[in-house]
């Protein structure tokens, strides 16, 4: 049997060069930004993508992820039974995060197009329960400086804020801030990020920057 890749991206790209290594690959799919303009809707375009695959298996990755020679031999190997949650390993700032809250993070790529479909305008996920953890890595070369991660942030929590104002949910002065601490909390002290040190207290404190901008950007939209 064969998997399809597909790729999801803001301008055309070619096929990445590994794609050579992995046989069990028949297809590869590009939707770029240009042919399918969802407004910034992710679940949209992936779910595009399962219905224009040819092959019941698909593979899912971003343009900023790689698949390890592990994962490579595991699908060139695969049984075809279940889908698939792959550990992402964050390169973020030119060092691995090794905890917090992309230290232990499973999502699921590996995927039969019959069995769910993806939910969430932004960071969306596949909708179901059908699938088992395997930790082959995807490395993820997140944020390569930090003025693109505070772009990004900015650029997610504007998607998230209008997701939330468009299913009528609420917020107030109490929900920005002990989400925002929470957050924080959770990350750096629940989920170690202390211990990735700088660059970990970085992170957390963007997370829960992220926290507060959707909830403080959902206030805003209310009041009009």
């Amino acid at each position: 049997m064969s998997i399809s890749l597909i790729i999801i991206c803001q301008n055309k790209i070619p096929a990445p060069t590994w794609v050579s290594t992995c046989k069990s690959i028949s297809e590869t799919i590009i939707i770029d930004e240009s042919e399918f303009p969802l407004n910034n809707n992710y679940s949209a375009k992936r779910n595009y993508g399962l219905k224009t695959a040819k092959n019941d298996w698909c593979l899912f990755l971003d343009t900023d992820e790689t698949p390890s020679p592990q994962l490579i031999s595991y699908l060139n190997n695969f049984d075809y039974k279940n889908n698939i949650a792959f550990r992402r390993i964050d390169n973020f700032l030119g060092k691995e995060l090794k905890h917090g809250e992309t230290g232990n993070f499973y999502t699921i790529r590996l995927i039969n197009r019959k069995t769910g479909k993806f939910i969430g305008q932004v960071h969306e996920v596949f909708d179901t329960k059908n699938y088992l953890k395997i930790n082959y890595p995807i490395f993820h070369e997140s944020h390569k400086s930090f003025y693109d991660f505070l772009n990004k942030i900015n650029f997610y929590s504007d998607i998230r804020a209008n997701e939330l104002f468009d299913k009528k949910i609420k917020t107030n002065l109490f929900q920005i801030l002990f989400y925002t601490k929470m957050k924080f909390i959770q990350n750096y002290f629940v989920k170690l990020g202390f211990l990735d040190g700088t660059r970990g207290i970085i992170h957390a404190f963007g997370m829960s920057f992220h926290s507060f901008l959707v909830r403080s950007k959902l206030w805003h939209m209310q009041q009009h």
